[in-house]
């Protein structure tokens, strides 16, 4: 379960260092450094991949970037520009 937790808080941690990045290329590298991570573990570390960690690291991404906007979108919503 740490294991997970630790996924999740590096995929947190890669949508927030590319939150700049347009959010189709900060997908292709919140997905590029799950899977490349998990292939690494299987072809140099000669381990399995593991799609639950995979899907961890994307998952954390994934909440923090809806996170984001959501509050984004709440302040266009309820805030007065005028």
């Amino acid at each position: 379960m740490e294991d997970k937790i630790l996924h999740f808080l590096v995929g947190v941690l890669i949508t927030l260092l590319t939150r700049k990045m347009d959010w189709k290329l900060q997908l292709i590298v919140l997905v590029g450094c799950a899977v490349g991570k998990e292939m690494f573990d299987k072809f140099i570390q000669h381990e399995r991949f593991d799609v639950l960690d995979a899907l961890a690291t994307m998952v954390g991404g994934y909440i923090i970037k809806t996170v984001r906007y959501g509050k984004l979108w709440m302040e266009t919503l309820f805030c007065s520009h005028s």
